[in-house]
């Protein structure tokens, strides 16, 4: 049976936005700067929403790496139609769902991250285009382990 299930964005909030400017953060070439992302959902049963909270850190070098900064971002989804519940309330949506709105959350964050970090070396390297299907996955496998 198809359900018809729609969203739309109820908020973004950058969370935290950091960058450390000293002397090792100085001399850095934007081609040497990765990203580490953290992502966690959640499913707010009585209001309908869904959100996608994302940490990433914004690190220089391989060996020792040196933290140049990062954001923290929160992304609410609101969700209506003929939503699924399971015995314990909770909602079942579908992979495919869930992996849009987390590549909506992870856009909005690249953007907010471009305007926080103007005039920071942070600017001229933004955050990857990355595939939202793999952090779903990533996220659903080590959140298996948590449980």
């Amino acid at each position: 049976m198809e359900r018809k299930v729609s969203f739309g964005v109820d908020a973004f909030k950058v969370r935290s936005f950091s960058f450390s400017d000293n002397e090792e953060t100085q001399n850095i070439r934007k081609d040497r700067i990765n990203f580490n992302i953290g992502l966690k959902v959640n499913f707010v049963p009585e209001h309908n929403k869904f959100q996608v909270f994302l940490k990433i850190e914004a690190l220089h070098g391989k060996q020792k790496p040196v933290s140049l900064g990062g954001i923290e971002t929160e992304t609410t989804f609101r969700l209506s139609g003929d939503l699924d519940t399971n015995e314990k309330g909770e909602v079942n949506l579908p992979d495919h769902l869930i992996i849009s709105l987390i590549s909506i959350a992870y856009s909005t964050t690249r953007g907010a991250l471009l305007v926080k970090a103007q005039s920071t070396i942070l600017a001229d390297a933004p955050l990857p285009i990355t595939d939202p299907t793999s952090m779903w996955n990533h996220f659903k496998e080590n959140y298996q382990k948590d449980k």
